[in-house]
């Protein structure tokens, strides 16, 4: 940490970032409730499908970063460092 207080702002940053992101759905439910009283039947339908298909496809992303990407970036980067480092 650069400052005294650096590790409580990183935990508090932490928690910021996944409080809103555990709101988020009830945030867009909230506002998709709001305006779907404006908007024709076959949009409404079309939204709908739009935010499941984007749903799935983020987790698809994520576990595609998390079990491929991820293990195969932290091979290269041990690798790379075991050169310039000894011990």
């Amino acid at each position: 940490y650069s400052s005294v207080t650096g590790g409580f702002d990183f935990v508090f940053q932490i928690c910021l970032f996944f409080g809103f992101l555990i709101s988020l759905p009830m945030l867009l439910f909230q506002i998709f409730r709001f305006v779907s009283p404006a908007l024709p039947v076959t949009s409404v339908k079309k939204i709908v499908v739009y935010v499941f298909a984007s749903a799935l496809l983020l987790c698809l992303g994520i576990s595609f970063a998390y079990f491929v990407g991820l293990p195969m970036t932290l091979y290269f980067l041990q690798s790379f460092a075991t050169d310039q480092v000894k011990s």
